[in-house]
């Protein structure tokens, strides 16, 4: 996929289909601030369909970067990296 028309189209299907009722579910391991106003949040977990139990084994290690906005301190998802989880070990992270 390239251009933002195409990579928004396309994330859209995924959230109509896969993660349509679901929740994601997850736990922040570590938090390194790069600057005033980004930070790179490593967490594990799940999406888990709604009613269903959260599983004790993380199947997703999501590598987050997070931009200040708007100069009141709100913190807004700016790019998120799935890290597969069987290249890190059972543990994850």
């Amino acid at each position: 996929m390239q251009g933002r028309n195409e990579i928004a189209f396309g994330h859209s299907m995924i959230f109509y289909d896969f993660y349509r009722n679901t929740t994601w579910n997850l736990k922040i391991k570590k938090i390194r601030f790069l600057g005033e106003d980004v930070a790179l949040v490593h967490a594990a977990g799940a999406v888990v369909k709604n009613g269903d139990p959260v599983p004790e084994e993380p199947d997703a290690v999501p590598l987050i970067v997070l931009n200040r906005i708007e100069m009141i301190g709100k913190l807004s998802p700016f790019r998120i990296h799935h890290m597969p989880l069987m290249s890190l070990g059972k543990t994850g992270i």
